[in-house]
């Protein structure tokens, strides 16, 4: 429907407090092209405006390693 070649997704928590049992901090994100499908949890410390941040960084940064591989 978006026409799109590459989708990012993203979930976690960023604080200030743990939820269901999950730390703060800790985000998953999700990357998709017609050619795989792949999912990386990663930890991030900090206030929830620098876990948001580390998140958005890491994301650009899946893309792009996954970009360059093609």
């Amino acid at each position: 429907m978006a026409g799109t070649d590459f989708a990012l997704a993203f979930t976690g928590v960023a604080g200030p407090d743990k939820l269901e049992g999950v730390m703060v901090g800790t985000v998953c994100i999700g990357l998709a092209n017609p050619e795989t499908t792949l999912a990386k949890t990663y930890y991030f410390p900090g206030e929830p405006e620098s876990v948001m941040t580390q998140s958005c960084q890491a994301g650009i940064y899946l893309l792009v390693q996954t970009i360059q591989a093609s």
